[in-house]
């Protein structure tokens, strides 16, 4: 749901909206304000201190109005070796078409890290011309308990690519993607992940997207001197001992990797290019690959 600002009160366990997120160009034509945006809730929510006292009604009538536009749908994906894999799938109700939309799949899977399902406006553009956007909660990043950080790390890392392979190989099967229109992306630790995925199944994938990427993982930890080296041992694994240099380079994206296409850029920094419309832009050209890739 868009972000919002809220006025709680603890004492009456009710709350108002201050601000929220604006919702410009939806698939209906029609933006959606601050005040037409609440969430649909059991909670009584405080209207004493607003002028307008049909706030209430207006405001869960816009928020049934995006739920409209849009589905959420959370799944339960079966990996390699039997474990559930929990699968966010988001799509437009209006322009979603079975077999026949793209998708973007994306995943981190590392340092007990939960993936980042927030709210953000960018996917509008996606997801209006019909394509699905999907998260894959992996072993390896954020889970129930400390052992779903444990089994998708260091010596169980291949654990974490296949279940982004299955997860992919879900979306294909239940018809949510086209076989052939199916795309990833990743950030910094999570394109190890998706880098690994479109080595091993290279025929899932159409197209990747990996933001400041970690892809020479071998190189990298063989040298101590670089700052993040020594910690990384635990999550990743000691290259300087021989059965774990084997295995590491066994999934290592650079080590693996077949003839691609790249476009790089090494001037924005780790967090990407700065200031909003650098940012914009940089977003508008992923999308514009990502939809001539797959003829959108």
């Amino acid at each position: 749901m868009p972000d919002m600002i809220v006025d709680y009160d603890m004492s009456r366990q009710t709350f108002s909206i201050i601000q929220q997120e604006e919702l410009r160009g939806t698939s209906d034509g029609a933006g959606l304000n601050s005040a037409a945006c609440e969430l649909e809730t059991n909670e009584v929510i405080d209207t004493q201190n607003c002028e307008d006292n049909n706030y209430q009604n207006s405001g869960l009538q816009g928020w049934k109005v995006l739920s409209r536009l849009y589905s959420c749908e959370r799944k339960e994906v079966v990996s390699h070796d039997g474990v559930k894999i929990p699968l966010t799938i988001l799509y437009s109700r209006k322009a979603w078409l079975r077999d026949q939309s793209s998708g973007l799949l994306q995943a981190y899977g590392a340092y007990g890290e939960v993936l980042d399902k927030g709210w953000c406006t960018d996917r509008l553009s996606l997801l209006d011309r019909g394509w699905v956007v999907a998260f894959a909660d992996v072993r390896g990043g954020g889970g129930g308990d400390s052992s779903w950080h444990k089994f998708g790390s260091g010596l169980y890392k291949r654990n974490s690519i296949h279940d982004l392979t299955s997860c992919g190989k879900y979306l294909v099967n239940e018809g949510y993607v086209c076989k052939d229109k199916l795309c990833a992306i990743g950030y910094s630790a999570g394109c190890l992940l998706v880098g690994a995925a479109i080595n091993m199944y290279p025929k899932l994938f159409c197209a990747a997207i990996l933001k400041v990427p970690f892809l020479d993982i071998c190189n990298t930890m063989l040298d101590p001197s670089l700052p993040l080296t020594k910690l990384d041992y635990e999550e990743f694994g000691n290259p300087q001992i021989q059965s774990q240099f084997e295995y590491i380079r066994s999934y290592s994206p650079y080590d693996n990797i077949p003839s691609v296409i790249l476009k790089t850029n090494t001037t924005g920094g780790h967090f990407g290019e700065g200031g909003r419309y650098s940012q914009c832009e940089e977003t508008a050209y992923d999308y514009a690959f990502l939809m001539k890739i797959c003829g959108d």
